[in-house]
């Protein structure tokens, strides 16, 4: 199966370009995040501290410490998405409930890397999925256009197994 765009689509000046075919768009060592190879040609990102992306993070399984936060830098503007998980929290008693985290867990919402010569390389969902921001409220950060003018085209293989029942 050739998985190339379909229609003739152009794929130039694309705002976002996520091939799982490129090494340089998916890593399995980093929980399946997936990176576009291309940027939104006005996208921009300052210095800015996100000292509380723990709260929304913990709860996704994005950081496994809920009072962390992460710093985004001009650099910082390539489309991209993380794996949702959640953290198994054990609280040492009744009045503690910051919590300690025994570990990021991601059996409720599976992901499969599939690498094959014939349909090449493609994330088997099963449930999971992949979430990410393109623009902070009040932040200068904005990876995507607030609305195309143009409009938008996805491209995607969806597969439902025999079994899926249609979900």
């Amino acid at each position: 199966m050739n998985l190339e765009c379909l229609n003739n689509i152009i794929t130039s000046d694309l705002a976002i370009h996520i091939d799982l075919t490129n090494v340089k768009s998916w890593d399995l060592n980093s929980g399946f995040t997936s990176f576009s190879l291309t940027k939104y040609s006005k996208a921009y990102s300052d210095n800015i501290n996100l000292i509380d992306l723990g709260l929304t993070g913990f709860d996704n399984g994005r950081t496994d410490v809920m009072w962390s936060g992460i710093t985004v830098t001009p650099k910082d503007n390539l489309f991209s998405m993380y794996r949702v998980g959640y953290n198994e929290i054990i609280n040492p008693d009744i009045n503690n409930t910051s919590g300690y985290t025994a570990t990021t867990r991601f059996d409720l919402y599976p992901i499969i890397a599939v690498t094959s010569g014939l349909t090449g390389n493609y994330f088997d969902l099963n449930g999971g999925y992949l979430q990410g921001f393109f623009k902070l409220n009040d932040f200068n950060y904005e990876l995507l256009p607030s609305r195309y003018g143009k409009g938008i085209t996805i491209e995607t293989l969806v597969n439902l197994y025999p079994n899926s029942y249609g979900r």
